[in-house]
């Protein structure tokens, strides 16, 4: 499934990763493209639920 939506691109394999858990984590409705480090949310919700875990995320392994 395709996703046409809005749609965030990492800059290496290791964000890429780390995103797609988040994906999964979160269950966020998005197509995972591994070929270009490319996400595609299903529509803005999705990505707006992504931004806000992605931020914890983030925030959290800056704590150590």
């Amino acid at each position: 499934m395709e996703y046409y939506g809005p749609s965030t691109q990492f800059a290496s394999t290791p964000l890429f990763g780390r995103a797609a858990a988040i994906c999964e984590l979160e269950n966020i409705e998005c197509n995972l493209d591994p070929y270009n480090n490319r996400i595609n949310f299903k529509n803005a919700k999705a990505e707006e639920r992504f931004t806000i875990a992605w931020q914890k995320a983030v925030a959290g392994s800056q704590r150590d």
